[in-house]
C-alpha cells in the first residue's frame, strides 16, 4: 500500500478547497418549481384544520373556492402532504353475533314470505312492497283497512335485494365524487338510473341482484 505523508499545511489547503467546492455547489440555483398555492398555505391550512375535507375531490373544490386556482387532484394531494395533512381511513366495528332467536325468526319470516309470494303468483293474495319508514307506513298505507305488515328481520340482506341496487348506485355516482350543488348531484343519480333503464349495467347487476347468498350457522368472530 502507498502511504501519503500530508503535513498540516496541506491538510488545511485540502479542507479549504473542499469547503470552496461545496460553497460553489450551494450557490448554483437549480430550478425548483413552486406550487401556485404556496402563497395561500396559511389560509388553506387554517381552513382545513377547522373543516377537514372528506375526500380529495372536496379538498380540490374548496381550494378552488378559496383561491380561485384550479388544480388536479394529484397536485392538491401533494400540496396537502406538504402541509402535513394525511388521509385517515375510517374502520368499521364488527357487529355482534346474530342470536339464535333472531336466526329462527329470520327463517320463519322467509318461509312465510315465500309462501305468500307463491299465493300471490297463483292469484290468491295481493302483495305490496314498501319501505318500513314511518312516513311511508303512515301516509301511503293509511287508506288500506285490511293489510298485514311484515317487517324484515335484522341481518337479512337476502330478503331485501333492493339494498344491493342502492349499493351499486352509490358506487357508480357518489363514491369519491363531489358535487358543489344539488342540481349536479341529482343529475348524477338520474344518469346512473338511466344506465339501468338502457340496460348498460346488466353485467354488473347480474352478480348483485340474485338470491345466491352464503349463510353461516355459526359466525362467531
Amino acid at each position: 500500500m502507498l502511504k501519503l505523508n500530508i503535513n498540516d499545511t496541506d491538510k488545511k489547503i485540502f479542507q479549504t478547497e473542499i469547503f470552496n467546492q461545496i460553497a460553489r455547489l450551494q450557490a448554483i440555483k437549480l430550478y425548483r418549481p413552486a406550487s401556485s398555492l404556496s402563497e395561500y398555505s396559511v389560509t388553506i391550512a387554517s381552513y382545513f384544520a377547522e373543516h377537514p375535507p372528506s375526500s380529495i375531490s372536496v379538498a380540490s373544490a374548496k381550494i378552488q373556492e378559496l383561491t380561485g386556482i384550479v388544480g388536479s387532484e394529484s397536485a392538491v394531494r401533494k400540496f396537502l402532504k406538504e402541509l402535513n395533512f394525511r388521509y385517515r381511513k375510517a374502520g368499521a366495528v364488527p357487529s355482534k353475533t346474530l342470536p339464535e332467536s333472531k336466526k329462527r325468526a329470520a327463517a320463519i319470516f322467509g318461509h312465510i314470505t315465500f309462501s305468500r309470494i307463491a299465493a300471490a303468483k297463483s292469484g290468491n293474495r295481493c302483495l305490496y312492497y314498501c319501505d318500513a319508514a314511518h312516513f311511508v307506513c303512515g301516509s301511503f298505507l293509511s287508506y288500506l283497512w285490511c293489510i298485514k305488515l311484515l317487517f324484515l328481520p335484522s341481518y337479512s340482506p337476502n330478503l331485501n335485494i333492493i339494498e344491493r341496487y342502492w349499493r351499486w348506485l352509490q358506487k357508480d355516482c357518489l363514491n369519491c365524487k363531489y358535487y358543489d350543488n344539488f342540481t349536479k348531484f341529482k343529475l348524477a343519480i338520474e344518469n346512473s338510473l338511466l344506465k339501468t333503464v338502457r340496460k348498460e349495467n346488466t353485467d354488473a347487476l347480474k352478480t348483485l341482484l340474485n338470491l345466491k347468498f352464503q349463510t353461516f350457522k355459526n359466525n362467531n368472530l
